[in-house]
């Protein structure tokens, strides 16, 4: 049955218990009752249970579901232009609430590229990979290297490593651009797009 054809027999049980309720404070009422009191009371239970079945099946049981996770811009997924603005040239969107954070999409719409631009304030490595599992994945296990190390194991010195989603079961590439050559040098931007990379800092 609809979802809402239960809502409204819910309601009509509603109406129907609250006459029977107001039955005995009028004189047909309680005349009625009288001479039907077995009926009445019958009557009143049977519709009291149909109002509480409905209600804990159809309000209390979905309303104490888990409430299914709110789909983000995502690289595969379609952008979703509420969540995000596409620039003057049309070249890559900005996520409404962070204007640092960018995606490029191909002809389909779909985010092949995300890309965080520090701006004046480059940050270190560490940052990066928590801007990750945060911002870009939102997924707290990630996994480095081909071995799929736990970030805490982890801590690429090149300029790009390959990242394991188990939320979305996909490896992707990261690359960095450093604001120097050394290995400790902060990183000014960092692109993620899907597959991995032999070539990367993988141990």
């Amino acid at each position: 049955m609809p979802h809402w054809l239960w809502i409204l027999c819910f309601w009509l049980a509603i109406v129907l218990i609250v006459m029977f309720l107001a039955l005995p404070f009028t004189v047909e009422g309680r005349e009625r009752i009288k001479y039907n009191k077995t009926k009445y009371a019958f009557a009143l239970l049977v519709w009291f249970g149909i109002a509480c079945y409905i209600y804990q099946d159809q309000f209390h049981h979905t309303n104490s579901e888990p409430q299914t996770e709110q789909v983000t811009n995502s690289i595969g997924s379609k952008i979703d232009k509420s969540e995000a603005k596409e620039e003057a040239d049309g070249a890559y969107y900005v996520d409404k609430d962070d204007d640092n954070l960018r995606y490029f999409i191909n002809n389909d719409n779909k985010i092949t590229a995300i890309k965080y631009v520090y701006g004046a304030n480059p940050n270190n490595v560490t940052d990066v990979m928590n801007k990750l599992s945060t911002d870009i994945f939102q997924d707290s296990d990630l996994k480095y290297t081909k071995d799929k190390t736990d970030s805490n194991d982890f801590l690429p010195e090149g300029n790009s490593f390959n990242v394991y989603s188990p939320k979305s079961k996909k490896w992707y590439h990261v690359s960095m651009q450093r604001v120097s050559n050394d290995k400790d040098a902060k990183v000014s931007s960092f692109s993620v797009w899907s597959g991995k990379d032999d070539n990367v800092d993988d141990y």
